[in-house]
């Protein structure tokens, strides 16, 4: 397991120069990282998930164990490279549960599992925003069209419904907006949307924001529960965000406040 972090700094730190270049990253905190790298990676004992907290990336220790109970499955490393292709990140409908498929045939290792998740926890890192559903969907897509750009293999999996949404709210932001704000902070969000963006369009966000969260919640408060990765999958397929999406459809339609001029973040 330790070589398998040394492997993991090793590839992370080849990031950090694509992510300080295309998002704007300050030499501070890209610095920081390299500097206390030895401290910045280690596993965690919580779940299959991966996470990062105060800079740490914690690695999902579990994924030895699962990987050795995927390694019984009859067809188990029968296939190469199925895995979503870097020309359809941004556009698959690949699922959670195709992806612990392709892993079995493919014959995952826990590092190639721990690579397909790589950049996007590396970008989590250098203070991208996560934690909501809105924040993990514009998050993931700054990933993929990251990974898409240079080629980078990852699972492109993860988020896919938030994903989709990050993408219609992109379209009325603007990809400028979104690349900014996916690394700010809530006050300086607010101050980069007051400054940049109509009432009508600040609304939006945060009517989208909010709508997420709630549409979100049974997902979040069930997948803490388990470390079955099918169960995971299973729960995440039934999930929907039903009127997020009317919102959006509806600001798209009749380009207007939604309810009313008042803000509720």
């Amino acid at each position: 397991m330790n070589n398998d972090i040394e492997q993991i700094k090793i590839e992370l730190l080849k990031y950090l120069p694509l992510i300080k270049q295309e998002y704007n990253i300050s030499d501070e905190k890209i610095n920081d990282i390299i500097q206390n790298i030895d401290e910045r990676i280690t596993y965690g004992d919580k779940g299959i998930s991966f996470f990062v907290r105060n800079g740490v990336l914690y690695l999902p220790k579990i994924a030895y164990g699962v990987i050795s109970e995927l390694q019984q499955n009859e067809l188990y490393g029968t296939t190469k490279d199925t895995g979503v292709k870097v020309e359809n990140y941004l556009n698959t409908d690949t699922t959670y549960l195709d992806y612990i498929n392709h892993m079995i045939t493919d014959g995952y290792s826990a590092m190639d599992y721990f690579m397909d998740s790589l950049l996007h926890e590396t970008m989590h890192m250098c203070g991208g925003r996560g934690g909501t559903s809105l924040e993990e969907g514009i998050h993931e897509l700054k990933t993929r069209q990251l990974a898409q750009k240079y080629n980078i293999k990852i699972a492109a999996v993860g988020y896919n419904k938030e994903v989709e949404i990050a993408q219609m709210l992109e379209n009325i932001l603007g990809k400028q907006t979104m690349d900014i704000i996916a690394f700010l902070t809530d006050d300086q969000i607010d101050l980069y949307l007051s400054a940049h963006h109509t009432d009508e369009e600040i609304k939006l966000y945060y009517d989208v924001k909010n709508t997420m969260k709630k549409e979100g919640e049974a997902y979040q408060t069930q997948t803490i529960k388990t470390n079955n990765p099918f169960e995971k999958a299973a729960v995440y397929d039934s999930m929907e965000y039903t009127e997020t999406k009317k919102n959006i459809n509806r600001y798209i339609s009749f380009k207007r406040p939604l309810a009313s001029k008042t803000l509720s973040k």
